[in-house]
């Protein structure tokens, strides 16, 4: 369907768009390596993001994900932990 509009003055509204997975991933991966606390909005909430979140978990980092957004306590560029997945 093609909608046209022949005179627009004002716009009014809220526009929401999906967290782009690429950027997620390396917010994520950042945040994870920086000292301190981080947080992210409009993550996306794809499998490989969440799967990307887990795997810094496993590796000592917190993080908090509450719908699109996330709190991540990094543990710095070489304080990673091996914590066994099992």
């Amino acid at each position: 369907m093609i909608q046209e509009f022949n005179h627009i003055e004002k716009v009014n509204g809220e526009l929401s768009l999906p967290g782009d997975k690429s950027i997620s991933h390396r917010a994520v991966i950042f945040s994870a390596m920086a000292d301190g606390v981080s947080e992210i909005a409009n993550l996306s909430d794809g499998d490989d993001v969440n799967s990307t979140i887990k795997c810094f978990e496993a590796m000592g980092a917190e993080i908090e994900r509450v719908g699109r957004s996330a709190k991540i306590r990094g543990r710095g560029l070489i304080n990673f932990q091996n914590q066994n997945l099992n």
